[in-house]
């Protein structure tokens, strides 16, 4: 875009070199000569008019131009958020590619439940080289998710031996950002301004004209202008005096991420509940058939138009296998939506079932949990471990 500025500055340059203020001061002319200055000015004044007016077309005219360029052109808009320079450090891991490739899309959770580097350990100790890569966001919805897997599978898309390695693609089924699209954007801060760019907002935007008014809470009509307002501050190259409180909690390699503040202890009574809830509402006598429920049919609702033609696309070209996941915790909104969710026919899941809720039983004490939703590195560990024996056996591993 440097070349509209130039081009838009040129042109202010020449209507002030050639547009002077006209000399009207007549008074002290001789009597024969005022009529020749007269008419001498006037046809200056026309010509310096003219010129003037080409100088303001132009100007205006690539202004907007180059405003209509920066609006469309999406690696000028993403240059200056978070989720593009993320990018950058993933592609850097398809330098050297396995057999195997896991990809982890997700938000909080399986970013503080997942150690990536453990898993790659872990699966070629069992006799299988994985490349895992770690794209999920904490706090990202599903928009903002998918320019951080534009960006990592169009690159593996260029790779020439891409077509004869295994591709898994774990997908997180959360009950938040899977029936809302604006999920997380409540007000101006740090995450909101961190992941903001226009493309993935004008997604959001879209979709959230597919959802019921009636449906949305005060917070949740607002969240429009929040969005909006966040794009903007990015747009005006803004957002990175906001980033540093938001990078420190971002690692964007393979790894455990913890949480740096706002750590809440788990209860007791809350283990107990979520346990309970598994034993009586999944597994148990209680347990939940037939066809999903309402709420895990919302998504679709909005979601027709696609969170990212592009992603769609290429996991078509790309995924061998695409597995729904929901990792460890108490939150039983979510253990629900999730076991609704896995009731679909089409949907492939790593089901909770009794390893699941062993393992969540074996989290029994607060030093397995930063919070009631996210695990620290002891649960990491544990849930690692876990996940990657489900991997053997669902994803069909080559050796």
């Amino acid at each position: 875009m440097v070349w509209v500025a130039i081009i838009g500055c040129i042109a202010l340059a020449i209507m002030g070199v050639f547009y002077r203020p006209l000399n009207n001061d007549l008074s002290e002319q001789a009597p024969n000569t005022i009529d020749e200055k007269a008419s001498s000015l006037e046809t200056s004044s026309s010509f310096l008019d003219v010129l003037k007016n080409l100088a303001l077309f132009l100007s205006g005219f690539f202004i907007i131009i180059g405003l209509i360029s920066a609006l469309f052109a999406s690696e000028f808009l993403s240059r200056n958020t978070v989720t593009e320079r993320l990018s950058q450090s993933l592609i850097t891991q398809t330098n050297t590619l396995e057999n195997n490739i896991i990809i982890i899309d997700g938000g909080s959770y399986a970013h503080r439940a997942i150690d990536g580097q453990a898993l790659e350990t872990l699966l070629k100790r069992r006799g299988f080289n994985v490349t895992v890569f770690q794209s999920s966001l904490p706090g990202a919805n599903h928009f903002e998710r998918a320019r951080l897997l534009e960006s990592l599978l169009g690159r593996l898309a260029s790779e020439k031996e891409v077509g004869k390695r295994r591709i898994v693609f774990l997908r997180e089924a959360h009950s938040g950002y899977d029936t809302y699209p604006l999920n997380q954007v409540r007000d101006i801060n740090d995450r909101v301004v961190g992941y903001a760019e226009p493309l993935s907002s004008w997604r959001q935007l879209k979709a959230m004209d597919l959802v019921s008014e009636e449906s949305l809470t005060e917070p949740q009509k607002e969240a429009a202008k929040v969005l909006k307002k966040a794009t903007a501050i990015n747009m005006l190259g803004l957002g990175r005096l906001r980033e540093p409180v938001l990078t420190k909690d971002l690692k964007p390699y393979p790894g455990y991420n913890p949480i740096s503040k706002n750590r809440k202890p788990v209860t007791p009574a809350t283990l107990d509940k979520a346990n309970k809830f598994v034993e009586n509402h999944i597994l148990g006598p209680n347990a939940a058939t037939g066809a999903p429920s309402s709420r895990a049919k919302k998504r679709w609702s909005w979601s027709q138009s696609g969170v990212s033609p592009k992603v769609d696309t290429l996991k078509e070209q790309l995924v061998d296998i695409e597995l729904a996941y929901l990792p460890i915790t108490t939150n039983t909104r979510d253990l629900r939506y999730f076991n609704s969710y896995c009731r679909d026919p089409k949907a492939a899941c790593l089901f909770i079932d009794q390893d699941y809720a062993d393992l969540l039983k074996s989290f029994d004490d607060d030093s397995y949990w930063t919070d009631p939703n996210h695990l620290s590195k002891k649960g990491a560990d544990s849930y690692t471990t876990w996940l990657s024996g489900k991997i053997i056996s669902q994803a069909g591993l080559v050796k």
